[in-house]
């Protein structure tokens, strides 16, 4: 599983703009920080991919199964973050020390159950990744330092699972200073606020010993995190010397453990974050009843019902217009015209998250598709800075020369109203330029832009010997509407005037005076 979904080599990593995720607002997925953690895990290897689809198909598919991973990336989580505590110190078993490595313990066996727990459906997936995943489990569970920890840890946690709080007496002297702390008794249930508020709309509490007659404080609320990270030492050494003699019992798992015995689960904990968000993000979509598809192999990009999936946050999915994208040997280079605010940035992204997508294994936003290995996704957007004139015009200018540079026959490139800093003419000829170096390295580009003046050059770099990636044209129009609309949800929805984009089938020397926009039917 780890050589499969781990992170890619050099050679099948793919290559991207910088600031691409905040260019295509890939939030939906994501939080910015993650974004180095996603771009290592973006491949262009068939054989990669191909197993991580068949292994988020699986999920997609059975929830037994969608829910076991999910246990399995929390449990992942917490064994990490015991391990953490863990390289402190030295190797020598100490209180707390013990106390970490039987959480981190109980953890591990909690995640190989799960995995046993749905063998018969990874059984019956065509995943080779799963496949591995339930035979290392197995593996484990029938190793005998396994066994052993397991008749322990099965004693000791009934012990462990039936503490809910501890009471710590702290002696104070005249000035009302503390000098002395300790734990007094270990408790079977949580401690409840005495506040008027709940004296007044809480249940009754019959243990009137287990009320506070102070608020209780969130740790991280009121603890810095050095102070929170004395506080939790203390914590669970005082309760590791409460469960000593228990401890000592299993202390030569304990050991076993410490020398490697389950890094099996920390080696793949990248790989189940990863897992987690692709889960978290096809449930998001699916909860809005959105399809989901994944993408076949082809060296062609075929496209049918592709949306934005930022979309489903701002809209009713009733009002999100789905579109086609198609690239072939007439068009490998779109250029898209029609009216501001008329949705050509946001279609431009939607291509730009589902070719991201596929190069992660994971399914996109439409309803069909098929989509080629993509060695570089590249991403040039009007820069809006305090700059202008000549200032503006040279940092794009600096940035599409930077693109070629690194663009090749597998690059998608994505363009978004460039050198509109510039007077009209002007920018037609730097695009011209611009299209023509793009076009004989049959690059796929997709160039967002009201500068209509640009069609006039179209014909001539399409019949230039150097031209290997065709130029045509998309537009936007409005959807028609339906003239006998009844309900008054179909009336709102109409009225959103969404838009469609539609291969332009007109000569491009008549493009030059053509009226890009569509009336409204």
């Amino acid at each position: 599983m780890y050589s499969i979904l781990g992170k890619e080599s050099d050679a099948s990593r793919v290559k991207l703009s910088e600031g691409i995720f905040e260019k295509l607002n890939f939030s939906f997925f994501m939080s910015y920080k993650q974004k180095d953690f996603i771009s290592e895990l973006l491949s262009c290897d068939g054989d990669a991919l191909a197993e991580r689809q068949k292994l988020f198909s699986a999920i997609d598919k059975s929830s037994a199964l969608f829910e076991a991973f999910e246990a399995l990336a929390k449990g992942a989580e917490n064994i990490a973050e015991y391990r953490k505590e863990l390289r402190f110190g030295t190797k020598e078993l100490s209180n707390e020390r013990m106390f970490y490595a039987f959480r981190e313990l109980m953890y591990y066996t909690e995640c190989i159950d799960t995995l046993l727990g749905v063998a018969d459906i990874i059984e019956a997936c065509d995943s080779h990744a799963l496949h591995s995943l339930l035979q290392k489990a197995r593996d484990v569970y029938s190793s005998d330092w396994y066994k052993n920890a397991r008749e322990y840890i099965s004693a000791m946690d009934e012990n462990i699972k039936h503490i809910r709080s501890v009471s710590i007496g702290i002696n104070l002297d005249s000035e009302l200073r503390p000098l002395e702390a300790g734990i007094i008794s270990v408790n079977s249930e949580p401690y409840v606020t005495n506040t008027v508020f709940d004296k007044m709309f809480s249940k009754k509490v019959e243990n009137k010993s287990m009320i506070c007659i102070a608020p209780l404080g969130k740790k991280e609320a009121t603890l810095s995190g050095t102070a929170m990270r004395a506080f939790d030492v203390n914590l669970y050494s005082a309760l590791n010397d409460y469960m000593r003699g228990s401890l000592k019992k299993i202390k030569s798992v304990l050991g076993n453990m410490l020398d490697g015995a389950c890094n099996f689960l920390c080696e793949i904990c990248d790989e189940l974050r990863f897992i987690r968000m692709g889960m978290n993000y096809m449930l998001a979509v699916r909860s809005k009843g959105m399809p989901l598809c994944f993408p076949a192999f082809s060296d062609k990009l075929d496209i049918s019902g592709l949306y934005n999936p930022n979309l489903l946050a701002e809209m009713q999915s009733c009002r999100i217009v789905k579109n086609d994208v198609h690239f072939d040997e007439n068009g490998r280079i779109f250029i898209l015209t029609g009216p501001n605010s008329g949705g050509k940035s946001v279609y431009l992204r939607a291509l730009g998250i589902a070719q991201i997508l596929f190069s992660l294994g994971l399914p996109i936003p439409a309803e069909s598709a098929a989509m080629p290995l993509c060695s570089e996704i590249l991403a040039q957007f009007s820069v809006f800075t305090s700059e202008s004139g000549a200032g503006r015009l040279e940092g794009e200018c600096r940035a599409m020369a930077e693109i070629c540079s690194a663009a090749t026959e597998n690059s998608l490139i994505l363009l978004d109203e460039l050198f509109s800093g510039t007077s009209s003419e002007d920018a037609a000829i730097i695009a011209e330029k611009t299209l023509e170096w793009l076009s004989a390295k049959n690059c796929r580009v997709l160039y967002a832009t009201h500068i209509h003046e640009i069609a006039s050059y179209a014909d001539e770099i399409n019949k230039s010997e150097r031209s290997r990636g065709k130029i045509d044209f998309l537009c936007a129009s409005f959807r028609a509407r339906n003239a006998h609309i009844k309900s008054c949800a179909e009336k709102e929805a109409a009225e959103a005037t969404p838009w469609i984009f539609s291969r332009n089938t007109a000569s491009v020397s008549s493009r030059k005076n053509r009226r890009f926009l569509q009336n409204e039917i």
